[in-house]
């Protein structure tokens, strides 16, 4: 698409999907000031061409007893798809405090921010996102409940059961085994995801996925 300016920058949008939804974004408009806008093709809704940046959110692997919790996602995008806890980080909160309330608000379990662990950062540039991982070590399963319309089931599952679940895109593009030998380890390790790589940062070193 053509580049926008934006105060003194010049800002060329590659955006393809809708930072909300997920849906293509299609349609070009121009307001009645003359600014570059696209309209989703999914929602309808409309976003300035001229973005100042991408969206950040928070997505929380909840792992105990060998099993991860996970949602079946009841919003675009990935509806239907199995996912970690997350969502967009409002205005003034912490990255913690987002975490801590998308797990509440998503699947009823309560968190002490104390035991996120930071693990991950994922660009998105596809959905001007990017989101910042956490990993809760819990030293049990608690009680999850989905909370509709964000979540459509929940459960806590094995390494084995993830295998044959409908994953969503992200989370599918890392090996599901060295997903679970990332969440028992007990060192701390962090992912790094970008348009071109992907590598797992450890004290052994750097490891391209």
């Amino acid at each position: 698409m053509a580049g926008a300016t934006c105060g003194k920058r010049t800002v060329t949008s590659e955006l393809r999907y809708c930072t909300y939804c997920g849906g293509q974004i299609r349609e070009s408009l121009r307001s009645g000031r003359g600014e570059p806008r696209m309209r989703c093709s999914g929602c309808g809704g409309s976003v300035i061409d001229a973005v100042s940046g991408p969206s950040l959110l928070v997505l929380v692997a909840v792992f105990a007893e060998d099993r991860v919790l996970l949602q079946r996602r009841g919003l675009p995008p990935y509806r239907g798809c199995w996912a970690p806890p997350g969502g967009f980080v409002e205005s003034g909160e912490s990255l913690e405090a987002a975490a801590v309330r998308e797990v509440r608000e998503e699947v009823s379990v309560e968190l002490d921010p104390r035991v996120l662990m930071p693990s991950a950062v994922i660009s998105l540039p596809q959905l001007n996102q990017v989101h910042c991982g956490f990993v809760a070590r819990l030293p049990g399963r608690v009680t999850a409940t989905a909370v509709p319309p964000e979540a459509m089931e929940v459960g806590w599952f094995t390494e084995e059961e993830v295998r044959a679940l409908d994953n969503w895109d992200p989370g599918g593009r890392i090996d599901v085994g060295m997903q679970f030998a990332f969440f028992r380890s007990r060192v701390f390790e962090f992912i790094q995801q970008t348009d071109s790589f992907m590598r797992l940062i450890s004290p052994a070193g750097i490891r391209y996925l």
